[in-house]
C-alpha cells in the first residue's frame, strides 16, 4: 500500500429535528439538554486551507514482497498485485487496556487478535454493494469462523464451523483446534447462560439485550452450534448473530479458565491474523503477523493472510494532532474527519486516499419537544425551513452528500423506509429552504421576533457545520448559543 488512507464520514445532513434547550420568548436564559450526534456551521463560506508543507512526506507503510496473483477477469484485478511486508500505523482516539470483550466492548482496533463467526464478503463487486454502511445485509456477509449456516426451522439457526482453525500457539491454548465448545463457552459467558456463568456481561447490556430472546445454545458435535430462539423471526435472528459488535469477538476459554478473564493483554489469545505483543496504556498497541493463521485471501486464494508484518495503533485523542501525524507520515490512517479537514489535508497531501462511509441515519440536531417553544410544530417547521440543505451539501460537503432530507433511515438504505423521491410534494415543501415562510411560521406560533435557545453539543461533532446552522437560524431570528461538552 503506497498511499495512506483517510476515512471520511460523508453523512447526510438533515435538520428535521434539532436538539435544543428551550427558553421562554421573553427570556434571555436557556436550559441545556443532552445531545445526540450533531453535525451542523456560522458562515457558509468555506475557508481556504493555509497549510503549505515544505516537503512531501512519504508514507511509512511500504510492503516489500510481491504476493502470488493471477489475472482472473474479476473486478479486483484492476487493484493491482497484493504485497507482503511492512508495518501499518493507524490512529485511535482512546484506549482501554482491558483486552476482554466481556469487560470492555470498545477496543475494536485491538481485537484483531480475535475473530467473529461472520465477516464481509470481500469478493462482492463494490458497484453492487460497497460496504459503506455499518449495517450489513446478510447477502453481503460470509462465514469466517463459520463455514456456513442454515435454518432447520424458523426458530433454529444451525452454524457449521470451519474445520482446521487453531488458537494462536501461545500458552495456555498452545495452538489447539477451535471447536464448537469454544463458541458455546463464549456465548454462555457473555449471556450468563451456562458453563458456570449465571449473569450477563454488565458492560455489554446494549449488545446482550437482543440475545434475551434466545432459548439455548448447544454443540452437538465438534463443528456444529445450534442456536434456539423464542421468536420465529428469521431476519431478526440472522441480523443478531451476524451483527457487528464486540460481543461477537470470541475469546479463549483456556485463558478465562486459568486467569479468570482475558483482561491482561499478556494473556490475549485468539484465532485472528495478528498476535498482540505490546500495549502501552493510553499510548500505543503493537500486533504482529500470526504465522499460523488459517485464512487466505478470498480474491487471491493462494495468498495466506495477513499481508502486513505488523499493525501499530497509536492513541491520539486530539484530531489536530492526528492530522499533523498524517501529514508528516507518522501514521497511515485516521478516521472521522470533517469535510473541511479533508479539503485541507488533501490540499497539502494530494497523494492521500479517502474512503467515504455513508450514514445509515441522517445527521440531526434534535429539539426538546417536551419544552416550549419546541412543543409547537410550527417552530420546528420554521427551523427546518431556515436551513438551506442543498447549499450546505454543495459548498460545505463539496457535493459528496445528498441534499435531501431523509426519514429515520437514510435514503441510501433502500427498502427500509420511504426515500425522499417518494415523499408527497406537501411534505417536501415542509422541508424545503424557505426563510420567508420560516419567519411567518414563527410569527404564527407567537415568536415574531424569534427566540433565544441553547444547543448542547458533543465536542467530537463537526463544530464548523454547527456554526453554519447557527448562522441560518439567526437569519430568521433564532439566536442559538452553542455549548460544546
Amino acid at each position: 500500500m503506497k498511499n495512506k488512507i483517510i476515512w471520511l464520514c460523508s453523512s447526510l445532513l438533515i435538520v428535521a429535528a434539532m436538539l435544543l434547550a428551550s427558553c421562554a420568548k421573553s427570556s434571555s436564559t436557556s436550559t441545556p439538554t443532552t445531545n445526540t450526534t450533531t453535525k451542523v456551521t456560522s458562515t457558509t463560506t468555506i475557508p481556504t486551507p493555509s497549510f503549505t508543507p515544505t516537503t512531501t512526506p512519504k508514507p511509512t507503510f511500504t510492503p516489500t514482497v510481491t504476493a502470488t496473483t493471477t489475472s482472473t477477469g474479476n473486478w479486483w484485478d484492476k487493484l493491482g498485485t497484493p504485497q507482503y511486508g511492512g508495518t501499518m500505523t493507524i490512529q485511535w482516539t482512546v484506549l482501554n487496556s482491558i483486552c476482554d470483550p466481556y469487560n470492555n466492548p470498545s477496543n475494536s482496533p485491538i481485537y484483531t487478535f480475535l475473530e467473529t463467526n461472520f465477516q464481509d464478503k470481500w469478493t462482492e463487486d463494490p458497484s453492487i454493494f460497497a460496504f459503506q454502511f455499518s449495517f450489513r445485509p446478510s447477502d453481503y456477509l460470509v462465514g469466517r469462523l463459520a463455514a456456513s449456516y442454515e435454518f432447520t426451522d424458523p426458530n433454529t439457526f444451525v452454524m457449521h464451523l470451519r474445520p482446521g482453525i487453531h488458537w494462536q500457539n501461545i500458552p495456555p491454548a498452545n495452538g489447539r483446534e477451535f471447536t464448537s465448545d469454544d463458541v458455546t463457552y463464549h456465548y454462555d459467558r457473555m449471556l450468563g447462560t451456562g458453563h458456570g456463568f449465571t449473569s450477563a456481561s454488565p458492560f455489554q447490556a446494549s449488545n446482550t439485550a437482543a440475545f434475551s430472546a434466545i432459548s439455548s445454545i448447544t454443540a452437538p458435535d465438534k463443528y456444529t452450534v445450534i442456536f434456539k430462539w423464542k421468536p420465529s423471526n428469521v431476519e431478526f435472528i440472522t441480523e443478531t448473530l451476524q451483527a457487528y459488535g464486540s460481543l461477537l469477538w470470541i475469546e479463549s476459554p483456556d485463558v478465562v479458565k486459568q486467569y479468570g478473564n482475558t483482561a491482561d493483554w499478556h494473556h490475549a489469545i485468539g484465532t485472528g491474523p495478528f498476535i498482540l505483543t505490546d500495549l502501552v496504556d493510553a499510548s500505543s498497541v503493537t500486533l504482529v503477523r500470526n504465522p499460523d493463521y488459517w485464512g487466505y485471501d478470498e480474491r487471491h486464494p493462494k495468498n495466506q493472510l495477513p499481508y502486513i508484518d505488523s499493525l501499530k495503533v497509536l492513541i491520539i485523542p486530539v484530531q489536530a494532532t492526528a492530522l499533523a501525524a498524517l501529514r508528516t507520515g507518522k501514521i497511515d490512517d485516521t478516521v472521522g474527519l470533517t469535510s473541511l479537514q479533508v479539503q485541507s489535508v488533501l490540499a497539502s497531501n494530494p497523494y492521500l486516499l479517502t474512503a467515504s462511509s455513508l450514514a445509515s441515519q441522517a445527521v440531526t440536531v434534535n429539539p426538546r419537544v417536551d419544552k416550549a417553544p419546541f412543543t409547537d410544530i410550527r417552530v420546528r417547521q420554521a427551523m427546518q425551513q431556515a436551513v438551506d440543505l442543498p447549499t450546505i451539501a454543495k459548498t460545505y460537503y463539496n457535493g459528496v452528500v445528498s441534499p435531501d432530507p431523509s426519514s429515520l433511515m437514510s435514503n441510501y438504505m433502500t427498502g427500509w423506509g420511504f426515500p425522499y423521491s417518494q415523499w408527497p410534494q406537501s411534505l417536501k415543501d415542509a422541508y424545503a429552504y424557505n426563510p420567508t415562510n420560516a419567519k411567518a411560521l414563527l410569527a404564527a406560533a407567537g415568536y415574531p421576533n424569534g427566540f433565544k435557545t441553547t444547543c448542547i453539543d458533543d465536542t467530537g461533532a463537526d463544530q464548523d457545520l454547527l456554526q453554519i446552522v447557527k448562522a441560518y437560524f439567526a437569519q430568521v431570528g433564532i439566536n442559538m448559543e452553542i455549548r460544546p461538552m
